[in-house]
């Protein structure tokens, strides 16, 4: 019994152990290409002030947090999957958000601003200057709002 319950322990262990976070800071050097691009597209007069490989739950991606204090997420791949400004109001770029969101937000909410854009496997949100949150789907139709 003592053998069991120690080997139910060590593996309860290891599983935790393999599912914590671990953040390692990276260079802009170690950035891929499709990165790169990104930022220099979008984001042609900021700088990079720094970027974290995060390890989460088996899930690796890196976070570029550039001197406007805009953070982006992308997945292991290089694809971007948030968009966030960590300044209160601060609008994200138009170039950022899928035309189809873009024009709905100006069109429905003429007053806010997108502060924040996320990529789920099966849904976009976007995060107005008003505090409410947009659910839409992968083409940019409209699905609900979520506050």
């Amino acid at each position: 019994m003592k053998k069991v319950c120690l080997l139910v322990c060590l593996s309860l262990m290891m599983v935790s152990t393999a599912c914590a976070d671990v953040k390692t800071p990276i260079s802009t050097n170690e950035l891929s290409v499709e990165i790169k691009g990104y930022i220099s597209t979008h984001f042609p007069e900021q700088k990079i002030i720094q970027a974290i490989q995060e390890r989460d739950n088996l899930r690796t991606s890196v976070e570029v947090l550039l001197d406007n204090r805009i953070e982006v997420t992308f997945n292991k791949n290089g694809r971007v999957r948030e968009v966030e400004s960590k300044l209160p109001g601060q609008a994200l770029p138009n170039s950022v958000i899928p035309a189809p969101i873009l024009a709905y937000v100006q069109e429905k909410f003429p007053a806010a601003v997108i502060t924040t854009w996320e990529l789920d496997g099966r849904r976009q949100k976007v995060e107005l200057s008003t505090d409410l949150e947009l659910e839409f789907d992968l083409q940019g139709n409209f699905v609900r709002i979520d506050d």
